[in-house]
């Protein structure tokens, strides 16, 4: 036996490399994910922070859909498996009354077609996201379980 070019240890012949240094150069690189001419469209249309919180969730392996449309209106994000719309809301939904209202009663349309909607204001996304995520988790694995009763 030789020794690795590299590290030292044991390689099958002189000048080659053993097989833990050849595997660590010759990783195969991250999948890269393919994105469809309707997910790039929805990415346009969505604010960077709906966009933000997306991929942090996908990160997660969260199916998750981009712009969503909804009937009367479009979905920031929605989550079908677990029928779970995510609405990524600024200052306005809380300083307007009329907006608050509107948002009400799109709540309750989509709790009449079997979807919960969770409202998550921009600052949390901007500032913890990762506990918004954790927390989103846990709404999930809520539904998964009143799904199998």
């Amino acid at each position: 036996m030789a020794k690795c070019v590299k590290c030292g240890g044991y390689a099958k012949r002189k000048g080659w490399k053993c097989s833990a240094c050849y595997t660590a150069e010759n990783k195969p690189a991250e999948p890269v994910q393919v994105m469809t001419k309707k997910e790039a469209k929805a990415r346009n249309k969505a604010t960077s922070r709906a966009i933000k919180l997306n991929d942090a969730l996908r990160k997660k392996g969260i199916g998750t859909m981009l712009e969503c449309p909804d009937g009367h209106k479009r979905v920031d994000i929605r989550i079908w498996k677990y029928k779970l719309d995510l609405e990524v809301d600024g200052v306005q939904h809380n300083t307007s009354d009329v907006q608050a209202l509107k948002d009400l009663q799109r709540t309750c349309g989509s709790l009449e077609k079997g979807f919960v909607t969770v409202r998550v204001p921009n600052v949390l996304v901007d500032k913890q996201l990762d506990k918004c995520i954790d927390i989103i988790l846990k709404i999930i694995e809520t539904r998964q379980k009143e799904r199998k009763t």
